[in-house]
C-alpha cells in the first residue's frame, strides 16, 4: 500500500489502520510526500526489503508489528560479495517530526529501525518516541552516515535485544572539515 504525494492529510480523513500484509516482494506500507498520516495497528510479515518506508512530515506510526524483513541481496539464495544495500524493516530516516509509539520488529536480515532519531536541540518531546521494540535483527537501531541531525540525535523509547551485531549502531559524519571525526556526548544522546 502506498500513499504517494498526497500532501497534507487533514484530521483523520485518510489513514492506514488494521491491515495485514503477507509475503510481500517489496515494501508493505510506503508513505512518500504525505504529511500527518496515521499508520496504526498494521501487521506486515515477510517483505523483501523494508516492511515500512515512511517519509514526509508529522506522520504517526503507532502500534504496528513487522516480522521477517529480507534483504534483496540474499533473497532466494543470492550471494552478493559487496552488499551496500542495508534495508531497515522500518525505515523512518527520511521522515521529519514523526511520532513512533509501541511498534515491534521481530526479525530482519539487516536493520530493525533505520532512523534519524529526534532532533534534541529543537526541544522535541521524547514521548513522541516510546515503547518500540526490536529483536532478531542484524542491527537493532541504525543511524547511517547520511542520516541523523547535524548536532544532536536523540535515540529514546526503544528496547533492543537479541540482535546479531549491535543493538544501536550510529556512524556520524564528521562535522569538522580537515579534522578526524570524534565522538563525544554532544554528538549523540542515548537514553534507556
Amino acid at each position: 500500500m502506498a500513499f504517494l504525494n498526497v500532501g497534507d492529510v487533514p484530521g483523520n480523513f485518510s489513514y492506514i489502520r488494521g491491515n495485514s500484509f503477507d509475503h510481500n516482494f517489496n515494501t508493505g506500507i510506503g508513505v512518500f510526500g504525505t504529511n500527518s498520516l496515521e499508520i496504526r495497528d498494521n501487521v506486515i510479515y515477510h517483505s523483501v526489503g523494508p516492511c515500512m518506508r515512511i517519509e514526509g512530515k508529522e506522520n504517526l506510526v503507532i502500534h504496528n508489528m513487522v516480522v521477517m524483513s529480507l534483504s534483496i541481496l540474499t533473497y532466494k539464495g543470492r550471494k552478493t560479495k559487496v552488499n551496500l544495500i542495508w534495508p531497515g524493516a522500518v525505515e523512518l530516516n527520511l521522515a521529519t517530526d514523526i511520532t513512533v509509539i509501541d511498534n515491534a520488529v521481530g526479525g530482519s536480515e539487516r536493520i530493525g529501525f533505520l532512523i534519524d532519531g529526534a532532533d534534541c536541540r529543537n526541544g522535541t518531546k521524547t514521548n513522541r518516541w516510546s515503547g518500540n521494540v526490536v529483536h532478531g535483527a542484524w542491527r537493532g537501531i541504525h543511524i547511517g552516515y547520511e542520516d541523523g541531525h547535524p548536532h544532536c540525535s536523540l535515540i529514546s523509547g526503544f528496547l533492543t535485544w537479541k540482535n546479531l551485531d549491535y543493538g544501536i549502531w550510529f556512524w556520524p559524519k564528521s562535522r569538522e572539515i580537515g579534522r578526524a571525526p570524534r565522538l563525544n556526548s554532544s554528538h549523540a544522546n542515548i537514553s534507556y
